[in-house]
């Protein structure tokens, strides 16, 4: 599938007006920087990041009856996304988020974590039968990787190969392709967990 939606093709698919699509746009419910200019054969045409943006319109219109829009920009605004948090700010976020916290830290050996560490974390949290020996080696993997990924669109994959798991940050769109004896457990869409822990966070 392209990767690629043009801005005709996305009000068709979505159902959304012309008007809506700009109103969001400057809500800040959608971001300015995802509306792409692009040659095409009738000349400089808008296109959008398939996947992200009817994402983002699929959440906008499942949650505008919930929130007002001046709400729907906060959960939905970058702001919590650009700061750092303390250790005592982050604990909260999870059942046993004081002990993931600690554990995190001894990896790290600091008190100070980006929001894609907390993202990445949050996933962590979700994963199931998480035994010790496993979550040392996501926690030693999450320290590697918040230091290469940008934004969020990324899958954290689970998969389980003769008894033995593994964890893999795959950037959205990519896929991938498992050997026959390797198998899938769980797959975590990180932008879409990352709406949630920013409203956690705002909470």
């Amino acid at each position: 599938m392209n990767p690629w939606i043009s801005k005709k093709d996305l009000l068709a698919l979505t159902g959304i007006s012309y008007g809506q699509l700009y109103r969001w746009k400057r809500q800040n419910l959608i971001p300015e920087s995802w509306f792409q200019k692009q040659s095409a054969s009738t000349g400089q045409e808008t296109f959008f990041d398939r996947e992200k943006i009817v994402e983002r319109i699929r959440l906008i219109k499942e949650m505008k009856d919930q929130y007002s829009l001046e709400e729907l920009a906060e959960i939905l605004s970058p702001d919590v996304a650009t700061r750092v948090y303390r250790s005592r700010e982050a604990k909260h976020l999870w059942e046993e988020g004081r002990l993931l916290i600690r554990r995190y830290r001894k990896v790290v050996q600091k008190r100070e974590f980006s929001y894609f560490e907390l993202l990445l974390l949050d996933a962590v949290s979700r994963v199931q039968d998480l035994d010790e020996d496993f979550l040392d080696e996501l926690l030693h993997s999450v320290a590697q990787w918040q230091s290469l990924a940008k934004g969020t669109a990324y899958h954290l994959l689970i998969t389980e190969k003769a008894g033995l798991r593994s964890a893999w940050l795959l950037e959205r769109g990519t896929g991938v392709q498992l050997d026959i004896r390797t198998h899938q457990l769980q797959l975590f869409d990180l932008e879409e967990l990352s709406q949630d822990l920013s409203l956690r966070l705002k909470g």
